[in-house]
């Protein structure tokens, strides 16, 4: 008989590919493991599924973060943008033809765009503090058939 704790060690392998070697019972889901956003809710829609667990009580942004970038997220992207665009403009000979300054403005503006996007992780209220849950504490959850109403009980 499977035990809910290889389920989701087959289910985290199988359809999120989190490597085998990193699957422990203390393992957290999004500080361990990087599961989060779409992909919790989708291991959560299928814990729901398979075992009937609720989570109503759950409040998302305590332990997860959120797939798309926020207001101040993408606030931050386009002004990193904007000053590699007009950089390349500003800089640029007069005399070259009108559509190579813009090729290079759009060139310079998405690298700065890149840039600044991989360099996100770095901004805490991206990836900032998040309640941990452990694969032994979600197995807890499953068993109790529902996310607890306090936080502090999510192990």
């Amino acid at each position: 008989m499977t035990t809910n704790l290889d389920w989701l060690y087959d289910k985290l392998e199988a359809d999120f590919g989190v490597p085998r070697r990193q699957l422990q019972s203390r393992a957290a889901l999004v500080h361990d493991l990087g599961v989060t956003g779409d992909d919790a809710g989708e291991l959560l829609e299928a814990i729901h599924d398979r075992f009937g667990t609720d989570f109503s009580n759950l409040n998302w942004t305590d332990f997860f973060h959120n797939e798309a970038f926020g207001l101040t997220q993408g606030c931050l992207l386009m002004l990193g943008m904007g000053p590699g665009m007009f950089a390349a403009i500003w800089y640029l000979p007069s005399g070259w033809p009108e559509w190579l300054r813009m090729l290079l403005a759009i060139i310079a503006g998405t690298t700065s765009l890149v840039v600044i996007g991989k360099l996100s992780w770095l901004i805490p209220w991206k990836f900032g503090e998040k309640r941990k849950v452990t694969l032994a504490g979600l197995c807890e959850i499953i068993d109790a058939g529902a996310w607890p109403q306090d936080p502090d009980q999510v192990t």
